[in-house]
């Protein structure tokens, strides 16, 4: 199993995140602490989502062969329920390529369980392996829980020589869209300058030249689901989605750097898009999420390769995946 930690705050959007990535709305969203329990979802390419809820000695205590996001919401809510392995589709993975399993647990400012925070610095500090995807809010990108996570990342980014350890740690500045309204009141910032005031920190914590994603996960997410919302709400996103389309400051793929060969994909992608006239596909790449998808595709190989070197007696070296808020 190929682990990736997502770590932040809480309201930063860890959940929508993962959501987006899922194409579906399993996971709790809201203005408040979504989640309350650590919740691990391995990808088995199976697009019937299924759960098992376990106590603080990993305890089955509930199981679901179809767990919906009403079934995630109330055993949020069971003080007797520590963690939740979800298991189904992963959909911008393939288990015959690799395995990949997501970790998303509460924030690090998660009062009611600080646990949580500890949990969460050390890994950063001391894991060598896992991707960890950083996730920060658009709109609230200053403060001290915040600042802590830089400290230990920083620890963990400076304390190697090797390139690859380094490029482990991806920066995702999620709700990029809700900055578009003082954008637009204010003719002289851009995008590019409210992304530069947002990375500035990093720098204070000797991150130089940090792997930066902007992304509109909750965009993202309503236009996977287009198909499954209603005709009203259908006609009440369009409107958002050709904005996007048709103004390319905010194409937020633009801000953020692939490898060649995955760039080429997203290139072919946004082409064939534009000759089908699909706004919808278009929206989604511009939202930003096809390249994150991309970067942990491509890190997701390069330690595949690891694993098969790995391999030793007719077993497979695992490597953990975990995922955090």
């Amino acid at each position: 199993i190929i682990g990736v930690n997502i770590v932040g705050t809480m309201g930063a959007g860890k959940s929508t995140l993962i959501n987006s990535l899922l194409g579906k709305e399993l996971l709790t969203t809201n203005s408040q602490a979504c989640t309350a329990k650590v919740m691990e979802i391995i990808d088995n390419d199976d697009d019937t989502f299924s759960a098992i809820a376990k106590d603080d000695l990993g305890n089955p205590i509930k199981t679901f062969s179809y767990v919906t996001a009403e079934n995630i919401k109330e055993m949020n809510s069971n003080s007797s329920i520590k963690k939740i392995e979800i298991k189904g589709n992963i959909p911008f993975v393939d288990t015959k390529e690799s395995y990949l399993a997501l970790l998303d647990s509460p924030g690090t400012n998660y009062t009611e369980d600080p646990t949580h925070k500890t949990a969460t610095l050390e890994m950063i500090r001391n894991s060598t392996k896992v991707l960890v995807i950083f996730v920060i809010d658009a709109g609230n990108a200053s403060t001290n829980d915040q600042k802590e996570l830089f400290k230990a990342i920083s620890e963990s980014m400076n304390g190697t020589k090797d390139k690859q350890l380094k490029e482990r740690f991806l920066f995702v500045i999620n709700k990029a869209d809700k900055i578009i309204d003082d954008i637009e009141k204010n003719p002289e910032l851009h995008l590019q300058d409210v992304i530069n005031k947002i990375v500035e920190p990093l720098k204070d914590f000797g991150i130089e030249n940090p792997n930066i994603f902007p992304v509109s996960a909750e965009m993202a997410l309503k236009i996977r689901n287009f198909n499954r919302i209603s005709e009203r709400e259908r006609n009440k996103l369009i409107p958002d989605i050709e904005f996007l389309n048709d103004t390319e400051e905010f194409h937020l793929e633009k801000y953020s750097k692939l490898p060649n060969v995955n760039k080429e994909i997203i290139d072919k992608e946004l082409k064939e898009a534009i000759e089908n006239n699909d706004i919808e596909k278009q929206a989604l790449i511009h939202s930003g999420i096809r390249n994150l998808e991309e970067a942990i595709k491509n890190y997701c190989s390069k330690n595949n390769n690891v694993i098969k070197n790995n391999y030793l007696g007719g077993k497979m070296k695992e490597i953990k995946v975990e995922i955090k808020h």
